[in-house]
């Protein structure tokens, strides 16, 4: 009987993230990540990359099906520092528009720990903005701007 329940519910929770998986924009969303109890994605419109402080700048959106929420989460990445900080975030009941909870962070840099969320967020965020050829590219001018002002 044990078995028969824990399958139901197995099956129940995988119906649920698939049916909030398909409300998902997949145009505008990149899925980063799926565990039991969140699916974790990155809002491509918005991602926005700076090379003078090698940083991402984007909002994530986690969904947690068996609370029925999720969260809309802005944060930055600081890449050469291996850190992040957190700035907004609301949270809202599925099929709402209207946040149930919301506010500012802390906005304190915290470092990005290994085997976590945090860096997986942080490796597909460089992936999604061309951080590695952006940064290159980056320092390519700027080595060319101080030969040409030493002549």
């Amino acid at each position: 009987m044990k078995k028969i329940c824990i399958i139901c519910i197995l099956n129940l929770m995988i119906f649920i993230s698939t049916a909030f998986a398909q409300n998902i924009n997949e145009n505008r969303w990149f899925w980063i990540s799926s565990d039991n109890e969140y699916t974790t994605y990155i809002d491509k419109e918005t991602i926005k990359y700076n090379p003078v402080t090698d940083s991402t700048d984007l909002w994530i959106c986690l969904i947690r099906p068996a609370k029925n929420i999720f969260m809309l989460e802005h944060i930055e990445i600081f890449y050469k520092d291996n850190q992040y900080s957190a700035h907004e975030y609301a949270i809202y009941e599925n099929n709402h528009s209207i946040p149930i909870a919301s506010g500012n962070e802390h906005k304190i840099k915290e470092i990005i720990m290994p085997s976590t969320l945090g860096e997986t967020i942080r490796d597909r965020s460089s992936e999604l903005v061309g951080r590695d050829k952006k940064l290159a590219e980056y320092k390519e001018q700027k080595a060319i701007k101080n030969t040409t002002q030493n002549k």
